[in-house]
C-alpha cells in the first residue's frame, strides 16, 4: 500500500496512522471513532 500524499490545496497537511482503540482519545474531527464503530458490520 502506498503512502498517502498530503494535498495542500485541500488544506491536508500531513497524515497519521491510528490503531481503532487509538482513535476514543485521539483529537480529530469529525468523530471518526464513532463513524467506524457504526460502521463495522460493513468491513
Amino acid at each position: 500500500m502506498d503512502e498517502p500524499v498530503p494535498q495542500k490545496e485541500e488544506r491536508f497537511t500531513g497524515f497519521r496512522w491510528f490503531r481503532f482503540e487509538e482513535l476514543k482519545t485521539a483529537n480529530v474531527k469529525p468523530d471518526i471513532y464513532g463513524f467506524i464503530r457504526k460502521n463495522l458490520q460493513y468491513m
